[in-house]
């Protein structure tokens, strides 16, 4: 049987194209940068000579000079290019602003209710630090909670200290809401109801046109007509 030897770059084509899929594309090049002393450049450069788009293609962009010139860079760019007045590019910008701004005013509303909760515990004298945790408090929860199960310790003496610091804050936080539910129960028990009846009896009716619905026509109220 003859044996064919082909050609280096065709033997190249072919592997090309099974493994990428594609065929192989003369006049390209391949340069290696290494290290970010000599990518930052040429990415940056690319980015000031792109003409119609961008793709760019990070895992983190940190917020540090290095990452806030990358995104000075990419906004100068889109201006240049006129995307920010686009009208969808212009609508989605509003729609991530707008979604962005909700997330702030939650976060913002969230830390001032921990600042007041905070005030009010401290003013209370209900300590919620792990420190207050007694050690009958560690070994109740300890029997109730893990002894008997697999790989738990003998006793709590022997509960590790990283495991130890966990369990004596799960403690202080369930004794708060203990205290907090105690508080809760104790303002709804005491809150009292007042209804000014000389000013409910002189709301004014509605007056109501049309025959009355049966069985509602032999009760006290507006004037049917």
């Amino acid at each position: 049987m003859a044996s064919t030897t082909l050609p280096l770059r065709t033997m190249a084509n072919q592997a090309f194209s099974r493994a990428a899929g594609a065929p192989l594309v003369s006049g390209n090049a391949v340069r290696v940068l290494r290290d970010a002393a000599e990518n930052y450049p040429v990415w940056e450069e690319a980015i000031r000579r792109a003409r119609h788009t961008v793709h760019l293609e990070m895992y983190i962009v940190h917020r540090d000079a290095v990452g806030r010139r990358f995104v000075d860079l990419l906004a100068a760019k889109a201006r240049e290019m006129k995307i920010d007045q686009r009208p969808e590019i212009q609508a989605d910008i509003d729609r991530r602003i707008s979604g962005m701004k909700a997330y702030m005013e939650y976060q913002l509303a969230m830390t001032e209710i921990g600042i007041l909760n905070g005030a009010l515990i401290k003013e209370l004298g209900i300590d919620s630090s792990a420190d207050s945790v007694t050690d009958e408090e560690v070994a109740e929860f300890f029997d109730k909670n893990i002894r008997g199960k697999p790989g738990a310790p003998e006793s709590a003496d022997q509960i590790p200290a990283a495991n130890l610091q966990n369990i004596k804050q799960q403690i202080a936080q369930s004794r708060l809401e203990k205290e907090m539910l105690k508080l809760i129960e104790g303002w709804t028990n005491e809150m009292t109801v007042v209804v000014n009846t000389n000013l409910v009896e002189n709301v004014p009716l509605p007056e109501v046109k049309g025959p009355a619905p049966q069985g509602l026509n032999r009760l006290p109220g507006p004037v049917m007509r």
